[in-house]
């Protein structure tokens, strides 16, 4: 059988004047009706009315490609109807059976052909639920703005700034000094290139007339300077040139000296003060942080708390800004020419949108346009956008928290 090609769709007789159609008579007995009718012989009539009915249907069912549900009609099984802008396929033999509203006997076609939605992992898209936990482990569920603020305010407050030491984490200052002897700054790459650098220069020859090894080294022995070596044994005490007193008592170095002990603190002759805390030798003292110009910790967490959240922006053609102290957010884009057009904001608003604003920003008739822009239908995810012909484009701003 050879391949139909596509007809055109022009349907019989639909031209046709005045008088040169006819409603058939019977459609159900055909044409049997012309013997008692015509004499068996059908007027022109007839057959363009027949002809155009034809063509009609043919046109329908192309227009469709399924035909519309009809309680008038028996449906076998496997059927296929639309129905309300939805498909369905029957699983029953059946007539008179609305599809959406009587399930035994129809179904959807998306559920006769099995079509999944698979869920969203982390190497694939697809369907995933939200949730507001914050200690939860999970890697196919998405955390909400209100899980994320829950996280966020938690870490803001159990955050107390301390200065790092030896002996604990803090903050620190950054120092390029190569001279200082301090513990509680942190060196920049710059100090340590700079000690780098001075090491390479050097080039040591010998050293008590001992040259460095292979690896650059000299090893020194006490013979090489006539030391006692650690561990040895002296010949005899060395006699001090000048003696010196140690305790009150003189001691030269040939004999021993037995000093005086204290057995307790003892009291200053003359009273002394330590940052503005007198001080007279007898018990510990402790120094406030106001005497020595620093602030307390209380004092340093007050402070910071005070100066509020973060502002946070995103500086992108489609971007957004979000004051940390009011929660007042900005953003703003850019929409094509069209009407009804769907825009999406960068970042949801987590309560409402209360404005949009919108503005031309070319036109092909430039300042002689007349035709109108407007935004509609804001909410918290975006609006409508309503940009008619003789317009190019539009930036629009919008307004929420």
């Amino acid at each position: 059988m050879p391949i139909i090609k596509k007809p055109d769709y022009t349907i019989f007789a639909s031209e046709a004047k005045n008088g040169e159609l006819s409603a058939f008579p019977d459609l159900l007995r055909g044409w049997g009706v012309t013997i008692d009718q015509t004499a068996g012989k059908p007027p022109m009539e007839w057959f363009n009315t027949l002809q155009k009915r034809t063509d009609e249907w043919l046109t329908y069912l192309s227009q469709r490609g399924i035909s519309e549900w009809d309680n008038t009609l028996d449906y076998p099984k496997n059927a296929v109807v639309q129905s309300g802008g939805n498909f369905y396929v029957s699983i029953t033999e059946n007539k008179s059976k609305s599809p959406d509203k009587s399930q035994s006997d129809w179904k959807s076609m998306a559920d006769a052909l099995n079509i999944k939605i698979q869920d969203a992992t982390l190497t694939s898209k697809g369907i995933v639920q939200l949730s507001n936990a914050t200690d939860s482990a999970s890697e196919v569920m998405a955390a909400t703005p209100k899980s994320v603020k829950a996280a966020y305010d938690l870490a803001s407050g159990k955050y107390s700034a301390q200065d790092a030491t030896t002996a604990q984490k803090g903050i620190v200052q950054l120092s390029s000094a190569t001279d200082s002897t301090s513990e509680i700054m942190a060196a920049t790459p710059k100090a340590v290139k700079s000690i780098a650098d001075r090491v390479s220069t050097l080039n040591v020859k010998t050293v008590n007339a001992k040259s460095p090894d292979a690896n650059g080294n000299i090893q020194i022995t006490s013979a090489d300077t006539g030391s006692l070596p650690s561990g040895g044994t002296a010949v005899a005490a060395a006699k001090l040139a000048t003696p010196r007193a140690i305790g009150g008592t003189n001691f030269d170095g040939t004999g021993n000296i037995t000093p005086a002990l204290c057995t307790s603190a003892s009291k200053l002759q003359t009273a002394r003060t330590i940052a503005g805390v007198a001080f007279d030798g007898q018990s510990n003292i402790a120094i406030p942080a106001g005497n020595v110009g620093a602030y307390t910790k209380a004092e340093v967490d007050s402070r910071i708390a005070a100066r509020g959240a973060k502002n946070t922006a995103s500086k992108a053609a489609r971007g957004w800004w979000k004051c940390g102290d009011t929660g007042v957010i900005f953003q703003w884009g850019t929409v094509g020419r069209g009407n009804d057009l769907p825009v999406t904001f960068p970042i949801a608003f987590p309560a409402a949108c209360i404005s949009v604003q919108i503005s031309q920003n070319s036109s092909q008739y430039g300042s002689s346009s007349t035709s109108n822009i407007s935004a509609s239908g804001k909410n918290r995810t975006g609006f409508v956008s309503h940009i008619y012909t003789n317009e190019v484009g539009a930036d629009w701003l919008a307004v929420g928290y």
